[in-house]
Formats: C-alpha cells, sequence, structure tokens
C-alpha cells in the first residue's frame, strides 16, 4: 500500500502548479528605461527664437496658452501649455514670447542673464477678470519623443512686497514621468531655497524684488533620466497676489533617445 500524505500531496500539488506572471501593471517604458533609451542622438538643444505660440493674442486675462518648439536636430517636438487653476490670471501678451516687450516697443535681449528664453507672466489681483487669491499655474512640457539629460533654467525666481510692485513669492515644483509614470526628482541648483523629494523638487524665492536683468535668482533643473513629459507648477507663496514674471531659457541641453 503506498501512503501519501497531505504534507506531500500539498507539495506535488504545488510543484504541478503552473506560474502565472501578470504584466498588466508594469507600463513598458517603466519595465526597462534602456529600452527607451537604448542609443541616443547626439547632443542637441533648444532655440527659444523658434518658439510659434497657438494661442490669439487678445484681451488680457486668460487660463491658458500653448504653443511648441522644435529640437534643433529636428528629432523631437516640445509642446508646453500654461495654464491657470485660479481664473484668468494669465497676461495674454506676456506669455510664452520669446522676448518681454517693454511698453509694447522696447524689446529685451536679454531677461535674467538669459539672452535665449521664454516668458511667462501673472496678473495681479483685481486686473482684466482676475479677482485674486493663492495664484497658481501649471507649466506642462510634453516632448513628443523621450529625451535625456534635458537641463534648462529657470530666471527671475524671487520675492516682494507691496512696495516693490507685490507681494508676490515664487514657488516652484517640478517633476517629471515617462509613459506616465513618475521618474526621479531633478537635480536643481541656483538662488533659491530648495528641496526634494523621490520625484518632486521645490524651490522657493528667497531674494528680493531682483532687477530683470539680475540673474540672482536663476535656477537650473537638469533631468538626467529619460522623460517624456515634465511638469511645473508655480504658486504665489503665502497667499500673496500680486502679478510676477519669470522666463525658461538658458543653455537648453537634451539628447532625444531612440527606442529599440
Amino acid at each position: 500500500m503506498n501512503n501519501v500524505s497531505r504534507r506531500n500531496l500539498a507539495k506535488g500539488a504545488a510543484w504541478a502548479a503552473p506560474v502565472v506572471i501578470s504584466t498588466s501593471a508594469i507600463p513598458a517604458y517603466a519595465a526597462s528605461p534602456s529600452d527607451v533609451c537604448s542609443s541616443t542622438s547626439p547632443t542637441t538643444s533648444i532655440n527659444w527664437a523658434n518658439f510659434v505660440r497657438n494661442t490669439p493674442v487678445t484681451a488680457q486675462g486668460s487660463t491658458r496658452h500653448s504653443g511648441s518648439v522644435t529640437t534643433n536636430d529636428g528629432k523631437a517636438v516640445l509642446t508646453i501649455t500654461h495654464v491657470s487653476s485660479t481664473g484668468p490670471s494669465l497676461s495674454n501678451s506676456q506669455n510664452l514670447i520669446t522676448n518681454k516687450n517693454v511698453a509694447g516697443t522696447v524689446t529685451w535681449s536679454s531677461y535674467s542673464g538669459l539672452s535665449n528664453y521664454l516668458f511667462f507672466q501673472s496678473l495681479r489681483s483685481g486686473t482684466n477678470g482676475y479677482t485674486g487669491g493663492n495664484q497658481k499655474s501649471t507649466i506642462t512640457m510634453s516632448f513628443s519623443a523621450p529625451v535625456t539629460g534635458f537641463t534648462f533654467t529657470i530666471g527671475d525666481v524671487d520675492q516682494g512686497s507691496t512696495a516693490s510692485g507685490g507681494p508676490w513669492q515664487d514657488v516652484f515644483t517640478a517633476s517629471s514621468s515617462l509613459k506616465g509614470v513618475a521618474t526621479s526628482a531633478p537635480i536643481a541648483s541656483g538662488g533659491a531655497t530648495i528641496s526634494a523629494n523621490a520625484t518632486t523638487t521645490t524651490f522657493t524665492a528667497n531674494r528680493n524684488s531682483l532687477d530683470p536683468r539680475s540673474s540672482a535668482g536663476n535656477v537650473t533643473l537638469s533631468f538626467p533620466k529619460p522623460v517624456d513629459t515634465i511638469t511645473l507648477t508655480w504658486a504665489n507663496g503665502s497667499n500673496r497676489t500680486g502679478a510676477q514674471d519669470f522666463v525658461i531659457g538658458g543653455p537648453t541641453t537634451l539628447n532625444v533617445c531612440s527606442t529599440r
């Protein structure tokens, strides 16, 4: 008589049972970044003077602007969308333009020490339909192909009092993703108070009322890993409601990825 114990029977069943591994929850890019960026093009850059805004310039007070620019090697298109989450607090004439116009006549060839830049502007409380509150806007930067080593500078990160046109305080957060999956926090350096966790970098203005030509409030962001989307939020800290400007620019370098 062949005696088979329950324990041995269970062991045998365990060896015999097929193993099913589900991959439905693993995004393709996240599974292997090397598949996304198995090789890269030579280092290229972005010339912000080539940026084309696709929203019209009409009356002040808007909630959304967008446009795009092609990398200098022609291998990727960067689309940028600037959206206000606090009502019509964005300037129409001064958002996503490549040089800041003063009084409609003077072009600033350099802003925050950057000669190649894209300009952003929020409105003061009570102007052009904006009624106030803790201002906040989101800039989404979407690439048509994954890129790596993306580096750019944010200029004019500062704060001010009522007497100097405020009150305002620039507070930025920056994060990135690849195919919808969060990537590691960008590396930041420069003239602000900087902190970071695993996926998000925050930098808060600590310089007062900088001259627009000063580079003292510039913060450089670097994304060493492959990304296809960058999310940058701007907020007016401490419930301040003054108008404020900032720029994105500087030596903007990157490598466009080639997939397998």
